[in-house]
């Protein structure tokens, strides 16, 4: 090799290392300046946050609406404040046995390892909870060693977090053998430093039947919310059955978008009712929502559904399928995309994820093909629909209006996807382009079906003042939706009301 080419190889070796420190360099850069963003949109979250319950104007409609339906907020911590009453007594007291015995819950008295000091037990003849598995707590007893190792560990940390405020845990737990298990409720809670022990530890039937997919029937709750279920295990009233011929019922199914509210009547079913209920006299509206529920658990529920004699059934979800989605997205994708290696990259880089979310999502191919299955399972509540002549009416699913928010907003937003389970792998830009996809298809395969669609999504979108997540409302918005939906379903069931044989094919309002 001549001196010559010798010299120019080691220019263009030095050229390549200059090159490749100075890409370091601004990579390093980039991550350190997104750092310092992310730090400084977390403030800006914590004080939209800070205001979520505590801004006038947003409180002030909520209590609005409640006091026109029920005439004042509905008490939503009662069973809360009750326990926490009796945690200034020893529990020697009878009080504590009295409470026990009245509402069939059992009480665990723990020192700060977690260990049970004492405790009380409902009577057997008036609790539903498991006697037999009760007695295993004896003093001594670390409360995670009985629980199933699935949950054992949730649970010590939920013990530990207790100091700092009470937690509440659902936990599905094999009673007998052979037997499907038996959701309870645990709830932990902060003892006063003058009493014996640490941690109270109550113990009381969960509101779930079956996790995530059937309500307990003939359940009181008053924790989070004021939560009652039916002698069905919807939340709702009872249910006449079968229908008298002259009401018209509509059942609405969805998850915690259509079960949510901080008591039955200021859901947006029940809210939907009062306002159909001027034009439609024998009205009835029936929430069948279900927390968390997916698309599969919507097909599996379709005869629980239909059991309800409904006269039109609404459906309004889909972000509790969005981790499924994404994974038969992925799963679709080329081996080689050049998304594949982004993700990777955007688990450790919060420039990556801040700037490339749109990339880091699949693509719009892979994400229809990721959209499959939970179309699939809509057409089976469809079609068993259509087998008992009933029409089903299908939504939009409303999200926040991203594109018109202040960075304050955004960064809120961004803050409340993020603490979700799945909520790492989509920025809220993401979220929400994955929403209107599903919108627009959605949309199509109602005309394939000759189904109704209501879009309401456009005329719901807002920020921190509407939602107070990616998808949950405050109060005031859900009469709104209710409003919005009522609008454009009364002509349909005008129709149908009419003798029409139900809406019209392919119907986009």
């Amino acid at each position: 090799m001549s001196r010559f080419a010798g010299a120019r190889r080691a220019r263009w070796i030095a050229l390549a290392l200059t090159g490749g420190l100075w890409l370091v360099l601004l990579a390093v850069g980039l991550e350190t300046w997104a750092r310092w963003q992310a730090r400084q949109e977390e403030r800006l979250a914590r004080e939209i946050e800070n205001r979520l319950y505590a801004e006038s104007e947003w409180t002030a409609r909520d209590q609005a609406v409640a006091r026109e339906v029920l005439g004042a907020w509905p008490d939503t911590d009662a069973d809360l404040r009750a326990w926490r009453d009796l945690l200034n007594l020893p529990p020697a007291d009878s009080r504590w046995k009295k409470r026990a015995d009245t509402f069939g819950e059992a009480f665990l008295f723990l020192d700060a390892a977690g260990r049970v000091a004492d405790r009380i037990l409902p009577d057997p003849a008036g609790s539903s909870l498991p006697a037999g598995w009760l007695e295993r707590f004896t003093p001594g007893v670390v409360i995670t060693d009985i629980l199933p190792a699935d949950w054992a560990d949730d649970a010590a940390a939920a013990s530990r977090s207790a100091a700092a405020g009470h937690q509440i845990r659902e936990y599905p737990v094999p009673i007998q053998e052979n037997s499907p298990p038996e959701v309870l409720q645990f709830v932990w809670m902060p003892a006063p430093p003058e009493v014996a022990f640490s941690i109270l530890c109550v113990i009381r039937p969960s509101i779930w039947k079956e996790l995530w997919i059937a309500f307990r029937p003939n359940v009181h709750h008053q924790d989070i919310m004021d939560f009652q279920s039916n002698s069905l295990g919807w939340r709702d009233g009872e249910v006449l059955l079968p229908r008298p011929p002259d009401v018209f019922r509509v059942v609405c199914v969805g998850g915690s978008t259509t079960a949510e509210g901080p008591h039955n009547a200021l859901t947006y079913p029940n809210l939907l009712e009062r306002r159909l209920r001027g034009a439609f006299p024998k009205i009835d509206v029936v929430n069948a929502g279900i927390f968390a529920i997916l698309s599969f658990g919507e097909a599996r529920r379709a005869p629980d559904y239909l059991a309800l004699d409904p006269s039109l059934i609404l459906h309004y979800n889909f972000v509790n399928d969005v981790p499924y989605v994404l994974d038969r997205a992925e799963s679709a994708e080329s081996f080689l995309s050049p998304r594949r290696l982004l993700r990777r990259l955007a688990r450790h880089s919060i420039w990556v994820r801040r700037n490339l979310d749109l990339w880091v999502l699949p693509a719009e191919t892979d994400l229809i093909t990721g959209l499959q299955d939970t179309f699939a399972n809509m057409d089976v509540l469809r079609r068993e629909a259509g087998r008992r002549g009933v029409p089903v009416v299908f939504c939009s699913f409303a999200r926040p209006g991203w594109e018109n928010l202040p960075d304050s907003e955004k960064a809120f937003f961004n803050r409340r996807i993020l603490n979700m389970i799945w909520g790492p792998r989509l920025t809220m830009r993401a979220y929400c382009r994955l929403v209107d996809l599903y919108n627009r298809e959605l949309r199509r395969r109602c005309v394939e079906w000759d189904a109704p669609f209501l879009d309401i999504a456009p005329l719901l979108a807002g920020g921190a003042e509407r939602f107070t997540d990616i998808c949950h409302m405050r109060v005031w918005a859900m009469e709104d939706k209710a409003r919005v939906i009522a609008d454009r379903l009364a002509p349909i069931i005008a129709g149908s009301a009419n003798g029409a044989p139900g809406p019209q094919p392919a119907s986009l309002l």
